[in-house]
């Protein structure tokens, strides 16, 4: 018996030494020499198969996204789903249980310009719009390599455009009108605001929400492509990225790389989100600069510890991505209070006049 109860004790206290040992291992894995991860993250990339292909080809594009494919996910139930076919690509719509007319959120889905509508985008917008209680509108917009610039850039300004002028058959609200991004998403939502400006339909813009956008696509006047190469996305891959979406056309054009205008005046307001590690964090944070050197109303939230890519990935990184939610809704909020008060004065106004002899 005393044989027994040693050799129990014995596990025990081995057991409790590995456990130490590992909680201290998970502990240090947070530890870069950048600062700290959060442990999610660390796991993530300690863990992701991110590495380079000795050349990068399209072939590897193609099969990440069938992969992708391939996915499932938990779908939650919305009001109504619905998708549009329009001449070259489709509009998806979901619909909360809120009474109409709805705000109206176009969200533009990121995934390095060759990712078309996965799985886990129809998971996230679902859950968007429920948390949010505005309608997602989402097209599924063409995508590299088959469909180079500017294929991309004409299908998101025209869901835009057909928002404008259909939604209100879908019970939106044309005069709230939200642009959401994120990564490549993020670049195309800075685009279409900027030719909204240029046609003069920027005004129908209440608010532009970009997540961690690729906004400057000649990667040349930013450190942290430097700085945290190799943390899920590479220096290599991302400039085949860019070559590979440009099709040939000049970088340096605002309507690829919508940092390098000239004039960011009279845009909307700007709600702008980076991840700490993220080599695309700096043209996120100099991109807000410029909105704010121009008068533009702006606002940043930096996630710190955080990967590219976590919106989205309600999966793995829940927490994140409901902050994200309640920040965009607080956000949304204001849009629709905004709204409010200037149909308030709006009436009042008619009324004086009317009271008027």
């Amino acid at each position: 018996m005393n044989s027994v109860k040693k050799l129990l004790r014995v596990l025990a206290d081995a057991l409790f030494i590995i456990t130490l040992a590992f909680a201290a291992w998970l502990y240090n894995l947070q530890f870069t020499p950048h600062g700290r991860l959060t442990l999610r993250s660390a796991i993530l990339l300690r863990f992701f198969d991110h590495a380079d292909p000795d050349q990068w080809t399209t072939q590897h594009l193609i099969a990440n996204r069938q992969r992708a494919h391939r996915e499932t996910f938990d779908l939650e139930p919305v009001a109504d789903r619905r998708t549009i076919e329009l001449p070259r690509f489709r509009v998806h719509i979901y619909k909360p249980e809120a009474k109409g007319p709805l705000p109206v959120l176009i969200a533009y889905h990121g995934g390095g310009f060759y990712f078309d509508f996965i799985p886990m985008a129809e998971a996230y917008y679902r859950h968007l719009a429920n948390q949010t209680g505005w309608m997602v509108v989402a097209p599924d917009y063409r995508v590299a390599p088959e469909h180079p610039y500017p294929a991309a850039v004409n299908d998101c300004y025209d869901t835009f455009k057909w928002v404008l002028g259909n939604i209100a058959a879908e019970q939106g609200d044309t005069s709230r009108i939200v642009l959401w991004g994120d990564s490549a998403g993020g670049n195309l939502a800075a685009v279409v605001t900027q030719r909204a400006r240029t046609e003069g339909l920027s005004g129908h813009i209440d608010q532009q929400v970009l997540i961690y956008p690729a906004v400057d696509m000649t990667c040349e006047k930013s450190p942290s492509i430097q700085k945290y190469n190799g943390y899920l996305m590479s220096e290599t891959l991302l400039r085949f990225l860019q070559q590979t979406y440009a099709g040939g056309a000049d970088c340096r054009n605002p309507e690829l790389s919508p940092s390098l205008s000239t004039d960011f005046r009279n845009l909307p307001p700007c709600l702008l989100v980076t991840a700490e590690f993220d080599p695309l964090h700096d043209q996120g944070i100099e991109y807000l600069a410029k909105l704010k050197k121009s008068g533009i109303a702006t606002q940043h939230r930096e996630f710190r510890g955080m990967l590219h890519g976590f919106a989205g990935a309600m999966h793995y990184f829940t927490d994140e991505n409901e902050e994200l939610i309640r920040l965009a809704a607080h956000t949304l909020n204001r849009v629709s209070g905004r709204e409010l008060a200037r149909r308030q004065i709006k009436r009042r106004s008619s009324e004086l006049i009317a009271k008027q002899p």
